[in-house]
C-alpha cells in the first residue's frame, strides 16, 4: 500500500525538521534519505536521517516515535562519517550510508559543512567498488554451487524456502560485484539490478517468484549456472580456501593444585 497521504513531500520535510529542533538542536548538518524523499514509501516505512555534530566521542544509531512516525536516526561526525564510508562500505561493497548521504535531502547546513559531507559519498559511488580479486570470486562460486545443490534435493520445501532466500542475496550481489557494480542488500536489491540490468531483473525476478509460487526450482538453477559461466562456472572439486595463521586460541594451562 502506497503512502500518499497524509505525508506529502513538504510534510515530510517539516517533520524531519521539527526532529532536528527538538533532538539534534546542537548538530552542525542533517539529512532526511530513503523511501520517504523518494516518493515509494509505504505505511511502514520509517524516516531515515543522518545527523552530524562537528565532534562526537562516537557514533551511534537509535530508532524512535516521534509524532506517530517511526525514526531512524545515524549519528555522526565528519570523522565517523568518513570511517564509514572508506572502511565499513567499502569493504562490504554495498553502499549503504553513502547512497544515504548522496541521495539524502538537507536539513541544516550550518558553515556549509552538509555540502561539504555529500561531496565524499559522491565521489566515491562514481569511482566504484574494489574489484572483486580471484579468491573472491571462488569463494561466491563455491557457496552459490552449494544452494544450488541444496535446491536440487532439499530435505522439505521448508528447507527450499531458506535455501532460496539465502541464494537471491549472494547470486544479485555476485551479479553487481562482478559487472563493476556496488552492491545491495535487502529490498534495495531488486530496485539495484533494475539500474544495472531490466533485462536480467526482469527474469532474476522471475525465476524466484516460479519457486516461491510453485516450488519449481530449475529456472533459479539454470540463471546460477548462466551467471557464473563466464567466471569459471560451479566450483566445489579443487576448492581451497585458507584461514589466518592468527586464527587461534591457546589451550588454557591446568592451574597448580594449591590445596
Amino acid at each position: 500500500m502506497i503512502w500518499n497521504d497524509p505525508d506529502s513531500f513538504g510534510e515530510v520535510v517539516n517533520r524531519a525538521m521539527r526532529v532536528v529542533e527538538s533532538r539534534y538542536a546542537k548538530a552542525a548538518a542533517a539529512f532526511v534519505c530513503g523511501s520517504v524523499i523518494r516518493g515509494d514509501a509505504t505505511l511502514e516505512s520509517d524516516y531515515n536521517m543522518v545527523i552530524v555534530f562537528s565532534q562526537l566521542d562516537n557514533a551511534w544509531r537509535e530508532s524512535f516515535i516521534f509524532e506517530n512516525r517511526k525514526i531512524e536516526a545515524f549519528v555522526h561526525d565528519p570523522e565517523t562519517l568518513r570511517w564509514f564510508f572508506e572502511r565499513e562500505d567499502a569493504a562490504s561493497g554495498v553502499p549503504s550510508l553513502q547512497n544515504m548521504v548522496n541521495q539524502g535531502l538537507i536539513l541544516k547546513n550550518l558553515d556549509g559543512l552538509a555540502d561539504q559531507i555529500k561531496e565524499q559519498p559522491h565521489k566515491l559511488l562514481l569511482i566504484g567498488p574494489k574489484p572483486l580479486s580471484p579468491e573472491q570470486i571462488d569463494n561466491y562460486r563455491y557457496f552459490i554451487n552449494d544452494l544450488c545443490d541444496d535446491l536440487k534435493y532439499p530435505g522439505s520445501f521448508d528447507e527450499s524456502i531458506a535455501t532460496a532466500s539465502k541464494l537471491y542475496s549472494l547470486l544479485a550481489e555476485f551479479y553487481l560485484r562482478v559487472n563493476g557494480h556496488w552492491g545491495a542488500s535487502g529490498k534495495s536489491i531488486p530496485r539495484a539490478l533494475k539500474q544495472v540490468s531490466p533485462e536480467f531483473s526482469y527474469r532474476f525476478n522471475e525465476a524466484f517468484k516460479l519457486f516461491f509460487s510453485s516450488e519449481m526450482t530449475y529456472q533459479v538453477i539454470a540463471l546460477a549456472e548462466e551467471t557464473l559461466r563466464p567466471w569459471g562456472g560451479m566450483l566445489f572439486d579443487g576448492y581451497h580456501r585458507q584461514a589466518p595463521a592468527k586464527f587461534r586460541l591457546k589451550r588454557p594451562g591446568r592451574q597448580k593444585n594449591l590445596g
